[in-house]
């Protein structure tokens, strides 16, 4: 039987085909292993941080942006009734104050602030500040007929304006009350001390809001100084001499 057999040949040479396969099999040794495990680390840290990075700059983004518009909305709210407020005719006596309540942290005004021409009649509105940073609204519609002595009826309705309201302090409060010269009006204004109500004639508000619990992001800040043009002159009553 003949036998072939396999000449030496250029592939069993150093650096052939053979040698070549030979030498590939190897596979990484544990130097690159290392370095490539430390590679792929690195590079996940970098993605990871970028990720919590961008996360965390769209969420404070959103928490500004909450409280900025909150605190417009609100103040636009308030000026615009605070801006309609107005006395009301007694018959043959002094018009009633258009503040029944006037304090730091909240207020009630008569208000035509939503009068149209067909039915000129005033809202009573009271904004209130709780203790837990909620502002709210309460309106109370005047009595149909009661004109031009307008009351108002005990049902009323309420509405939360604005939430996360920085709790105010002694030298910065929620409510300040002007005179006519512009200089804080002295004296109480409430449901049972009403001596100062009729010396307002225009309201400081001033007021921040937080929605970020954690502090992180910076609270908005609003501060406006609101006229009452109703209150440029004095309501009589015609039979007042």
């Amino acid at each position: 039987m003949s036998r072939v057999e396999h000449a030496p040949g250029a592939d069993d040479a150093p650096g052939g085909l053979m040698s070549r396969a030979r030498h590939d099999d190897r596979g990484l040794g544990l130097p690159e292993l290392l370095v490539t495990m430390m590679l792929i680390a690195l590079m996940s840290l970098l993605v990871t941080t970028l990720f919590v990075t961008m996360s965390r700059s769209l969420s404070d983004d959103k928490l500004a942006h909450s409280s900025s518009s909150a605190a417009a909305i609100a103040m636009n709210e308030m000026s615009r009734v605070v801006r309609g407020g107005a006395e009301i005719r007694q018959s043959g006596k002094q018009p009633l104050s258009a503040f029944s309540i006037a304090t730091p942290t909240s207020m009630t005004i008569t208000s035509f602030v939503d009068a149209k021409s067909s039915t000129l009649a005033p809202i009573k509105v009271s904004f209130v500040l709780s203790a837990a940073g909620v502002l709210t609204e309460t309106r109370q519609s005047a009595v149909a007929g009661s004109a031009p002595y307008w009351t108002f009826g005990a049902q009323a309705t309420s509405r939360v304006i604005a939430r996360d309201v920085v709790t105010p302090t002694a030298t910065t409060p929620l409510f300040l009350y002007l005179g006519a010269d512009g200089k804080p009006v002295s004296g109480s204004c409430n449901a049972t001390t009403t001596t100062s109500c009729g010396l307002v004639r225009s309201v400081e508000v001033s007021f921040q809001v937080q929605a970020d619990k954690t502090g992180d992001v910076s609270p908005v800040r609003l501060q406006n100084t609101i006229g009452m043009p109703n209150l440029s002159q004095t309501i009589k009553d015609k039979a007042t001499p």
